[in-house]
């Protein structure tokens, strides 16, 4: 599980916490003190005072001083850069929508065919039988 130290007011943190929400990831955050010298879980954690730190299991990415381009980087590598995801995705929902409008019109021109043929009636008004792609004609019931 992900720990986030940071602050709420934190201007470096909120883009962390964004892209965690984005990724659908679960993290346990770690709201720590403002003053940094009561940072005591996350100095003895992190080995730094700054913020915001993320913690991966062994992996510990130390807080700098105005400065989150660790972890972004680190959670884009890890999880995934969600604006390509959402890009991907998009081009390939626009290409799976394109294929089934497709599909959609050559079977309702099929089914429209097959339609008229069942529908198909005698000269004096009579049903008529008719064999339907890959079937055999019915005998008129008298």
């Amino acid at each position: 599980m992900l720990v986030l130290f940071q602050r709420e007011t934190c201007p470096d943190c909120k883009p962390v916490r964004e892209l965690l929400t984005r990724l659908q990831v679960s993290y346990i955050n770690i709201n720590v003190p403002k003053p940094r010298e009561e940072r005591h879980e996350l100095i003895r954690t992190t080995g730094s005072k700054f913020i915001p730190a993320l913690v991966d299991g062994a992996t510990v990415i130390p807080g700098r001083l105005r400065e989150n381009a660790d972890i972004i980087a680190y959670l884009k590598e890890r999880f995934g850069d969600p604006d390509e995801l959402t890009a991907r995705t998009a081009g390939d929902s626009d290409e799976l929508a394109a294929r089934t409008a497709g599909d959609s019109d050559e079977l309702a021109a099929k089914t429209a065919g097959d339609s008229d043929e069942v529908a198909a009636t005698t000269a004096d008004g009579q049903p008529e039988s008719v064999a339907l792609p890959g079937e055999a004609a019915a005998e008129p019931v008298a």
